[in-house]
C-alpha cells in the first residue's frame, strides 16, 4: 500500500520537537543518505521512501539542515507547507508524476535560487513560493491555470518571468514586493489580475495588459516606482481603488472608452504624470484619484461627470468636452 504521511496526525509544532524526535519521523517518510547526514541525525539530503505519493502537510517544515530533497514519479502531491521555512534548502527536483503544490509548500525557503515546475502541475496554490528571496527564475509550464494569492509574493530577486497562455487567473499579491521583478508579460488567456498582484514591484518600467482582462484590481500596480508605461486595453471596464497610486514614473496613461469607473486614490501621488483625459465612457471617479499628482498641469473630463473637491489637485486645469 502506498504511504501517505500528514505529520498534523503525528504532532503539533514539529520544530520545538528535539532531533531525535524529528529522526523519527522522518524516518517514517524519507530514506536517509547516510553519508549526507550529520551527527545530529538530521538529514542534509533526503529521498521519499518508494511508494510514497504524497508528501504531506508540514512534513518538513523547519529542518533547519535540509539542502536537497529529490522525489521520485511516485510522488503526485506535495502537501500544504510541506518545506516551508526549510531555509537552507537549496534544490528540490519535482517530478513530472506532480499534478498539485499547496498552499505554502516552499514558503520562505530562502535558499533556493531556481526552481523548474513540470507540465504536470495544473495550479500553483496560495503563498507556494512566498518569501523565496534568492530565487532567480522559475519555469511555469502551459499546463499550469492557475496562479493564488501570494503565490509569489516577497520574491525579491526574481527578475523575469514568463507567464504561459494556459493561465487564467493571476491571483490577490501573486507577485507583490518582487522588487527586482524587470518584465513580465501577460497573456491574453488571462481574466483576472487581483488586488495588489504587482504591487511594489520597483523594477517593473512597462506593463501591458492584454483585453482579455476587464478590471485592474485594487492596487494592483501601486507603488512600482519605475513603471513609466502602461497600456490599457479597451476591455477594461474599472479601474480599482489604489490601482496605480505612487507610480512615480509615470508621464501619461490612455484611458480607453470601455472604462466606465475609476476607484478611489487610483492615480493618486503619480508625481509625473501630467496630462491625462478621460473618456465620456466615465460615469463614476473616486475620492483622491488623482490627488497630489504633483506635475498634472491639465485634465480633460465629461462634463457630466461628478467628481469631489479632493479628486484633483487644487492647481490643476479642469476642461470638459
Amino acid at each position: 500500500m502506498a504511504s501517505i504521511i500528514n505529520i498534523n496526525e503525528l504532532m503539533d509544532n514539529i520544530h520545538c520537537y528535539e532531533p531525535g524526535i524529528w529522526k523519527m519521523i522522518m524516518d517514517m517518510v524519507f530514506i536517509p543518505c547516510n553519508e549526507n547526514r550529520d551527527r545530529n541525525h538530521k538529514y542534509i539530503r533526503a529521498l521519499p521512501k518508494p511508494g510514497t505519493t504524497c508528501i504531506g502537510e508540514n512534513i518538513t517544515q523547519y529542518s533547519d539542515n535540509l539542502i536537497m530533497a529529490i522525489c521520485d514519479n511516485s510522488v503526485t502531491s506535495i502537501g500544504k507547507g510541506a518545506f516551508a521555512s526549510c531555509q537552507f534548502l537549496e534544490t528540490f527536483v519535482i517530478p513530472d508524476s506532480v499534478t498539485s503544490i499547496g498552499e505554502d509548500a516552499f514558503a520562505c525557503c530562502s535558499s533556493i535560487i531556481s526552481i523548474t515546475i513540470p507540465n504536470s502541475v495544473t495550479r500553483i496554490d496560495k503563498c507556494s513560493f512566498y518569501g523565496c528571496d534568492s530565487l532567480e527564475t522559475i519555469t511555469i509550464p502551459n499546463s499550469v491555470t492557475y496562479i493564488g494569492d501570494s503565490a509569489f509574493e516577497g520574491c525579491s530577486c526574481l527578475k523575469t518571468i514568463i507567464i504561459p497562455d494556459s493561465i487564467t487567473y493571476i491571483g490577490d499579491s501573486a507577485f507583490e514586493c518582487c522588487e527586482s521583478l524587470e518584465t513580465i508579460t501577460i497573456p491574453n488567456s488571462v481574466t483576472y489580475i487581483g488586488d495588489s498582484a504587482f504591487e511594489y514591484c520597483d523594477s517593473l518600467e512597462t506593463i501591458t495588459i492584454p483585453n482579455s482582462v476587464t478590471s485592474i484590481g485594487d492596487k494592483a500596480f501601486a507603488n512600482c516606482s519605475n513603471l513609466g508605461l502602461i497600456t490599457i486595453p479597451n476591455s477594461i471596464i474599472s479601474i480599482g481603488e489604489c490601482a496605480f497610486e505612487c507610480c512615480d514614473s509615470l508621464t501619461s496613461v490612455a484611458i480607453p472608452n470601455s472604462v466606465t469607473s475609476i476607484g478611489d486614490s487610483a492615480f493618486e501621488s503619480c508625481s509625473c504624470l501630467k496630462t491625462i483625459i478621460i473618456p465620456d465612457s466615465v460615469t463614476s471617479i473616486g475620492e483622491d484619484a488623482f490627488d497630489d499628482c504633483g506635475s498634472l498641469e491639465t485634465i480633460t473630463i465629461p462634463k457630466d461627470l461628478k467628481y469631489s473637491q479632493d479628486t484633483f489637485p487644487k492647481n490643476t486645469k479642469i476642461k470638459k468636452k
